[in-house]
């Protein structure tokens, strides 16, 4: 009973922050501030209701159109998720926040791409007060790293846009808020999405932009953990053999930065994956390389046949050719 009512609630007040009128939003958001923490005293908020909520707030900046009252806006909203009773119901908030920006992030247009830029900062700086306001616990940490590393930068259904976004801005959060740790942690998350990334592009971004200051010290991190971390996640199977390389190349550079006796060194280079096989043999091939004769009606040699000979014919309508793919 008490779940339904706080999802109508959350429903009503999610419609009045998207009201196109400034001082409805606003006198939305003051009334919404005192019963979001009254429900969470009470147990009575659950995560749908929340992310109702943040469907609101997406619009209520949406909506928004004066830079100083963007900004106002994106302060008042962060600042909810320092004034919630339970940890756990902060860390749920920031949760609805990642998976609504990472869902409407394609719709938003050019004209608007600058304030949501401002409001994402806005709240991940949000995050690392939130976290200083509680002298850094481990737990809660933890939970914070695992929410932005779930919805943002190692989740499928995120733009790799935003996760770019959040690594240039944690540099500069990390000067004005400083804990190595926390910013260990994250850096932790972005070396897993190096080894998971197919897209080169996006491991040559965050190598430059987010691992140069490490590699370059300019910035303090703890290098044993974040080494080690490299270490462990490098010898996964299943890791394309650029992403390994790199990984290895990395780790191999920190540990002689920071003085850690880890062995980053490849006994034997490993197992190549299919995926590997086919991006090499595609790199090695040239325009001048003979092509086999297709005939009409009868199955096309496969120039990869080697790397593919386990996977099932497909059938290619035009032509009435068939390739073997």
């Amino acid at each position: 009973m008490a779940a339904a009512m706080s999802d109508d609630a959350s429903i009503s007040f999610a419609k009045r922050l998207a009201h196109n009128n400034k001082d409805t939003r606003a006198d939305t958001l003051k009334k919404l501030k005192r019963w979001l923490v009254t429900q969470c005293r009470k147990g009575a908020m659950n995560y749908p209701a929340m992310l109702k909520l943040w469907k609101g707030f997406y619009y209520s900046m949406w909506y928004s159109d004066k830079p100083l009252l963007q900004e106002a806006l994106a302060r008042d909203i962060a600042d909810i998720m320092k004034s919630l009773p339970e940890t756990k119901d902060s860390v749920s908030f920031l949760r609805g926040f990642c998976e609504t920006i990472a869902r409407e992030w394609i719709c938003i247009d050019r004209l608007r791409l600058d304030k949501f830029h401002m409001f994402v900062k806005t709240m991940l700086r949000g995050t690392f007060e939130f976290c200083e306001s509680h002298s850094w616990d481990a737990e809660l940490t933890e939970s914070v790293v695992a929410v932005l590393d779930e919805q943002i930068i190692n989740s499928e259904k995120c733009p790799d846009s935003i996760a770019i976004f959040v690594a240039d801005q944690l540099y500069e959060i990390h000067t004005d808020i400083p804990n190595v740790g926390f910013l260990t942690q994250l850096l932790k998350v972005y070396a897993t999405l190096i080894s998971k990334t197919p897209k080169k592009d996006l491991n040559r971004v965050l190598e430059g932009r987010l691992f140069g200051p490490v590699r370059s010290q300019s910035i303090t991190i703890d290098g044993a953990v974040l080494v080690k971390h490299i270490r462990d996640i490098s010898v996964q199977p299943g890791i394309l053999t650029r992403n390994r390389m790199l990984l290895y190349k990395l780790g191999s550079d920190l540990s002689s930065l920071y003085d850690v006796d880890t062995a980053m060194v490849v006994d034997q280079e490993p197992n190549k994956s299919a995926d590997d096989e086919v991006e090499n043999q595609m790199d090695n091939s040239s325009p001048d390389d003979e092509m086999p004769e297709i005939v009409e009606g009868t199955p096309a040699p496969c120039k990869l046949s080697a790397v593919c000979e386990e996977t099932p014919m497909a059938s290619c309508q035009s032509s009435g050719r068939k390739l073997v793919l």
